[in-house]
């Protein structure tokens, strides 16, 4: 394997992770802006373009584990990290590794945090839609809830709202 051409191929790699976490974050604050307008036609087709880029991002993935896992084997070097290898890359590569990496934190970050910020969101709105069938629909069908995955839904009974006197 030449070495070089290896850490190169790593390089452009990242490069490209870059950028696609650069997409994925506008995508991510498209949805924030759609969750808090509440378009849910928007948020559709946000989804499908996130959906189309985490592909994208997985399959990167893997060809960046696998650039790394070759360039640690041809150096022999037990630690198959991009931190472990980019070390033991020659200068100046090793200093352009070591940019790119900080690069891909300073942006993947964000990606983060704003991801948790939505999934924030959207329960909020689905627990409010929830809130909102249980006091139009009352004990009349206790059993129609909705809860997201992992979280068992509260049960609720009272009166049909509706026909409540005030």
């Amino acid at each position: 394997m030449n070495l070089d051409a290896g850490f190169g191929s790593l390089c452009a790699i990242i490069e490209r992770e870059i950028d696609l976490q650069g997409q994925l974050l506008a995508v991510a604050e498209r949805q924030q802006a759609a969750l808090t307008a509440g378009q849910t036609q928007a948020l559709n087709e946000i989804a499908d373009e996130q959906w189309r880029l985490l592909r994208r991002a997985a399959a990167l993935d893997r060809r960046l584990a696998a650039a790394v896992e070759r360039l640690a084997r041809a150096h022999e070097h037990s630690d198959a990290t991009l931190a472990a290898v980019a070390a033991l890359a020659p200068e100046p590569m090793r200093t352009r590794l070591r940019q790119l990496v900080g690069r891909l934190s300073a942006v993947a970050d964000p990606v983060q945090r704003t991801g948790r910020i939505n999934a924030a969101l959207a329960d909020n709105a689905l627990g409010l839609i929830d809130f909102s069938l249980r006091a139009i629909v009352g004990s009349a069908a206790q059993d129609v809830t909705y809860s997201p995955p992992g979280k068992e839904a509260e049960r609720a009974g009272g009166t049909l709202l509706l026909n409540a006197r005030v």
